[in-house]
């Protein structure tokens, strides 16, 4: 986890706002500018594709743990029924 926000999420940010700005430009009738004065910024995409991934196996890891508690449990209950019943 990142301690602050990657540049390519403030450059985006940037870019956002840029574009509101335009907006606002054309509800006034206003056409002379068609682009924001701030481009989309290169690696979002890739930041994106690759905080995903991350989260995924993070998320399948965490789910991997939780199944093995719930199976270690179920197994030890078994051994306690078959201890006290045989």
């Amino acid at each position: 986890m990142e301690e602050s926000m990657p540049e390519c999420l403030l450059e985006l940010l940037a870019h956002i706002q840029a574009y509101e700005g335009l907006i606002k430009e054309w509800d006034t009738d206003k056409f002379k500018h068609n682009t924001p004065a701030i481009r989309f910024p290169g690696g979002v995409e890739e930041y994106i594709n690759e905080r995903y991934k991350k989260l995924k196996l993070s998320q399948a890891a965490l789910q991997g743990n939780i199944a093995m508690s719930r199976s270690h449990w179920a197994a030890r209950r078994s051994a306690k029924i078959k201890a006290l019943f045989g």
